[in-house]
């Protein structure tokens, strides 16, 4: 996808992307010069750059005998763009409930050989930097010394977005294994629960308002969308996380 594409889906118009872009390689340039370079007239270029002032994407600097304009610095427009973004996910559980879509989960049921890999790319699109899951998970009888493809890339996607992962699991010794290779090559940190009383087989996690159900054995995989129930699963991780065994 092209630089000017994707200012696009930003609200900027096509040419208002050409010309914020050519700002920005150049530093700065007057109307006449972007006119000239980038072959448009200069009446489409001065209105344009008039959009730009407007919208905070550059600014007018007078000189003796003409006017500089500047691009917005690329690294402010990202952090206002990543800023908006979760300033709507915060206010995305009060419109649902002004429209009377937050009354039910929403819930979407996995099966098949994709079901696992689905439902670890729905957490790879939440996730943002530096956000952490909290979950449970399972104990397998015949646990794989290699992590399958899939599973590898998932985790390795979220250490690249520095994501904390915490998690509770059957005290057996096939976890412990997992857990230290885990903790050394992930963000992980783990803590067991008596083998005796948590035998489970069915992994269930949440990140921000997803809570995800796996059963690997089973091929399948359930997501609820609903900040409800993913708050119930942190309240009953943190109660379980202080009597765990590190």
């Amino acid at each position: 996808m092209s630089l000017a594409t994707t200012l696009q889906k930003l609200g900027i118009k096509k040419t208002e992307s050409e010309i914020y872009l050519h700002l920005v390689r150049r530093g700065s340039a007057t109307g006449y010069q972007v006119s000239n370079e980038l072959s448009l007239k200069r009446s489409t270029v001065y209105s344009a750059l008039e959009r730009l002032r407007s919208k905070g994407l550059a600014r007018r600097v007078p000189q003796p005998g003409k006017q500089l304009y500047l691009p917005k610095d690329p690294r402010e427009l990202v952090t206002e763009t990543k800023t908006l973004a979760d300033e709507l996910d915060t206010i995305l559980p009060k419109l649902l409930a002004l429209s009377g879509t937050e009354t039910k989960p929403n819930i979407t049921y996995l099966e098949g050989e994709e079901a696992v890999s689905e439902a670890h790319k729905a957490f790879e699109h939440r996730a943002r930097r530096d956000d952490t899951i909290v979950g449970f998970y399972a104990y397998e009888d015949h646990p794989s010394e290699e992590l399958d493809d899939s599973v590898m890339q998932h985790l390795t996607y979220l250490k690249q977005k520095q994501v904390v992962w915490k998690w509770l699991s059957p005290d057996h010794v096939s976890n412990h294994q997992m857990g230290k290779r885990m903790e050394q090559q992930y963000n992980w940190e783990a803590r067991f629960l008596p083998f005796d009383q948590y035998p489970s087989k069915i992994s269930v996690d949440c990140l921000r308002n997803l809570t995800r159900i796996i059963s690997r054995s089973k091929q399948q995989a359930i997501l609820i969308e609903n900040e409800d129930i993913a708050n119930w699963v942190r309240y009953l991780f943190n109660m379980m996380w202080e009597q765990a065994k590190k």
